[in-house]
């Protein structure tokens, strides 16, 4: 009769024992799984800063190539008029390429 109280408080125990393993278990569980969740938006946010500055310096990028080819155009524009930018290039000799413009 001891015998038999005794095994079924052991059992009894052991699943006392198990049972509180798995409550900790699951505790753990979800403590990893909001963890990851952080990371992962941690992740996705740093990806959007990331496209943000890159995004910012392809625009600052194409705005300096639009004002070069702008200040290039007109560069070329004033050469084939013949327009000189200052006083002091208009005594220059002529040289070839630049427009002339003849009177007669």
């Amino acid at each position: 009769m001891k015998n038999a109280i005794r095994e079924i408080k052991e059992h009894q125990a052991e699943k006392e024992e198990t049972r509180k393993i798995r409550q900790e278990l699951k505790r753990l569980n979800r403590i990893f799984s909001t963890m990851r969740a952080q990371k992962e938006n941690d992740a996705a946010i740093a990806k959007k800063i990331e496209q943000i500055k890159q995004r910012r310096e392809r625009s600052a990028n194409r705005k300096k190539n639009k004002a070069d080819k702008e200040a290039q155009a007109a560069e070329a524009i004033r050469r084939s008029t013949g327009l000189r930018q200052d006083k002091n290039e208009e005594n220059r000799p002529l040289q070839i390429g630049d427009a002339v413009r003849i009177r007669g």
